[in-house]
């Protein structure tokens, strides 16, 4: 697992040809492929995959290796692991986290995308009652919290409940909040922050 974790390509190639076993998990329930998902090592992936490892095994809080990849970003990572029919719309135990909602709350604005785009649930609830666009506008991702309000699966009027604000004094108070959005005829997606020009769409 550690060899997946670091990205070693010879190693782990070695390993499964001597016979180990590419869904062998830890207490905690990770997996070589959540490991080198988490890390970013897409061939890793390919060859774990390619020798039998469980695309959705998640571990025990529920997370699985796309969960993994979205949450940190990992973009080549997450467009292979889709390719391969990795279930984009699977929830954590804890939380009921899903990649979409874990990419909006990192501010992963492309990631976000490519997950709409393959069918990811913008509306999906979180046991603690938040939700996709909540995540985003948590972390101040403008971008991503425009993606959402344009998507034309969104939700068109959304509550926000229980948003932490503190009042004049510096007490927590909880702050609701109605929003009616004006969805457009069709679905032009908002240009990312420009620190995220790079990535390509």
């Amino acid at each position: 697992m550690e060899a997946s974790q670091e990205g070693h390509i010879e190693l782990v190639q070695y390993l499964i040809e001597n016979g180990v076993n590419v869904n062998q998990t830890t207490r905690a329930g990770d997996t070589a492929l959540g490991y080198a998902c988490e890390s970013g090592h897409t061939e890793v992936a390919e060859i774990l995959l390619n020798a039998g490892a469980h695309i959705d095994e998640a571990e025990n809080e529920g997370r699985t290796p796309l969960m993994k990849a979205s949450r940190v970003g990992h973009t080549c990572t997450v467009r292979y692991l889709i390719s391969k029919g990795a279930d984009v719309n699977r929830s954590t135990i804890t939380n009921d986290a899903t990649p979409l909602s874990l990419a909006c709350a990192g501010g992963h604005f492309e990631l976000a995308t490519i997950l709409l785009l393959n069918g990811a649930d913008p509306n999906h609830l979180l046991k603690d009652r938040s939700n996709c666009l909540i995540e985003a506008a948590k972390g101040g991702h403008t971008a991503i919290v425009q993606l959402l309000l344009e998507y034309p699966k969104s939700i068109l009027n959304c509550t926000i409940n229980s948003i932490e604000t503190n009042d004049d004094n510096g007490n927590d108070d909880d702050d609701e909040e109605n929003l009616t959005v004006t969805m457009p005829n069709s679905f032009p997606l908002p240009s990312p922050p420009s620190n995220d020009s790079n990535l390509k769409a």
